[in-house]
């Protein structure tokens, strides 16, 4: 049976894994988590602006349109914000 992969991938197979595909995996986890740290300090400072002593950050759904959301309690006072 034919695969699409070939059980050696030669040096141009090699070159372009090492040089297109695991850079271009690397920037985009490396923009995912900088999006979240972004996220979660704003989270802290909304939280701290309205006055709420604690803060929880809950990142969106990366495969739907969900948005992040900011959950700021102070005890008992529960209060849901997105992040946009």
């Amino acid at each position: 049976m034919g695969f699409i992969i070939a059980d050696d991938p030669g040096p141009i197979g090699i070159w372009i894994a090492k040089w297109i595909l695991l850079p271009f995996i690397f920037l985009a986890l490396l923009g995912m988590s900088i999006v979240m740290s972004l996220e979660r300090r704003k989270c802290i400072a909304i939280c701290a602006s309205g006055g709420y002593e604690f803060n929880y950050y809950a990142p969106g759904n990366r495969r739907s349109a969900q948005e992040s959301i900011c959950v700021c309690s102070d005890h008992g006072s529960l209060k849901q914000i997105p992040i946009k």
